[in-house]
């Protein structure tokens, strides 16, 4: 843990020196760029610092595109944020107890193996220097199957005593002769599936039918191609299908600036869909050579209201402080860091304008809610009114499905809400054939 924080160290000390200091270029790669032709960031390395025109707070381009870092993208980031503090680690995810934690601090993951539970049968978790790691249980020892019935421990897989001897003991709806899952007949003698609730049933990736048949083996259920229901096609790239809708939604192509307006490409209105302050609609920022609001009439000089945005995320609170200028004010209102933006508040509102990761267009999912001493804590990172969870809840094992692509589309957390313990549905390829079984990592209900 000592190496660890002293290389975190080693790297925030990098990224601060690489920061522009008041000055007209900045070091990337070794060399003096101009940041101003850094908008757009094609080409350039994630973490390379940028400018975009409206916002003063430092951005860094994340996949070529100029934006916030943000906890949990990957790159970590010496600025200080609203409240001072600043990130101890980014590993580029929102997951609890992998030394990096979704609020990027480091911390210890266990203090005891009472804190490495998991309900992944036939394993155990062990708190070993203040980490996390989990063991095969011994053969022979009692477990239970999320399919249900008591068994025992063998080789990691929990499996009835008597289930693969190729005879249908009491209890048992199957027996072929082996514990392989995928085949019909589960590791537990019964039918992996007795209705399509327990098949694959997504309107973008496809659907399945649950086949049940009996013979010398017993009762098999087997879940195969349903061609009677339609698959929605979307047109690519400009959208994707969404399985919790059923419809077609913008893909990420479709509006890369994430500013509402889709690019020409694709059919949209965005004269400049890289720059997340350009489109119709926006407000002119005068003199600085942009067509913001894309009428077509080039550069206009009206004066520009501006919007306090404390945490450089691009959005203003309702009730922001507000300036009327020519080009950025002078400087940013007295304790907000992050600087103004021509965004107003009655377009699109930041509903907690203290933390970079809460705006309109965070599409992260987190663990844990943030924290404003106003009012309750909440997931709402997406400032969408509500707190989404990252996949479908389930209150069943044999309702987690996966999709077509073999990938995990729910949870089961039998009464679960955001950020509290759920079981995650992982999705693996074995002999061909798409398996589903409960993660051995530990999850929390990711939202936003």
């Amino acid at each position: 843990m000592t190496e660890r924080l002293a290389s975190l160290r080693s790297i925030a000390l990098a990224f601060a020196l690489a920061a522009p200091l008041g000055a007209c270029s900045v070091i990337v790669d070794g060399a003096l760029q101009d940041p101003m032709a850094m908008d757009a960031c094609d080409g350039l390395a994630d973490g390379t610092q940028c400018l975009r025109e409206g916002i003063t707070a430092p951005l860094i381009c994340l996949h070529d595109v100029c934006t916030n870092s943000r906890c949990g993208d990957g790159q970590l980031d010496a600025r200080p944020k609203a409240d001072g503090s600043v990130e101890q680690c980014d590993d580029g995810n929102s997951v609890p107890g992998d030394d990096c934690e979704p609020d990027c601090t480091v911390t210890p993951r266990c203090m005891t193996n009472s804190e490495c539970a998991t309900d992944i049968p036939c394993y155990v978790g062990v708190c070993t220097l203040g980490d996390c790691s989990f063991e095969v249980a011994p053969d022979n020892s009692d477990c239970s199957d999320p399919l249900g019935g008591a068994g025992i421990c063998l080789g990691g897989n929990c499996v009835a005593s008597t289930c693969g001897n190729d005879t249908i003991d009491t209890g048992e709806m199957c027996d072929d002769g082996n514990q392989n899952p995928g085949d019909g007949c589960s590791p537990f003698c019964k039918p992996e599936c007795l209705d399509d609730n327990a098949c694959l049933r997504d309107p973008c990736f496809g659907y399945e039918r649950c086949e049940v048949t009996t013979g010398a083996t017993g009762q098999i259920g087997l879940c195969v191609p349903d061609d009677s229901q339609s698959v929605l096609s979307c047109p690519s790239p400009c959208q994707v299908c969404d399985s919790f809708s059923a419809a077609c939604v913008p893909s990420v192509e479709a509006d890369m600036d994430f500013d509402g307006h889709a690019s020409p490409s694709c059919g949209g209105d965005d004269c400049d869909d890289a720059n997340g302050n350009v489109a119709p609609g926006f407000p002119e920022i005068c003199s600085d050579g942009i067509d913001e609001n894309c009428n077509g009439n080039g550069d206009e000089t009206t004066m520009t209201t501006w919007y306090a945005d404390c945490d450089g995320d691009g959005y203003a609170e309702p009730g922001a402080e507000v300036a009327s200028t020519c080009g950025l004010p002078a400087a940013p209102p007295e304790s907000c860091f992050g600087g103004w933006t021509a965004r107003a508040p009655s377009v699109a509102s930041d509903c907690f304008d203290s933390d970079l990761t809460v705006s309109p267009d965070q599409r992260d999912y987190f663990a844990s809610p943030y924290v404003d001493s106003s009012r309750a804590p909440s997931f709402d990172y997406d400032c969408s009114g509500s707190e989404e969870p990252e996949f479908n809840r389930v209150f069943s094992p044999r309702l987690a499905a996966c999709d077509s692509f073999c990938r995990a589309k729910a949870v089961v957390d039998l009464g679960t809400t955001c950020g509290e313990a759920a079981t995650l549905y992982e999705c693996a390829m074995v002999s061909g054939v798409c398996v589903r079984q409960a993660s051995r990592e530990r999850y929390s209900l990711r939202c936003h």
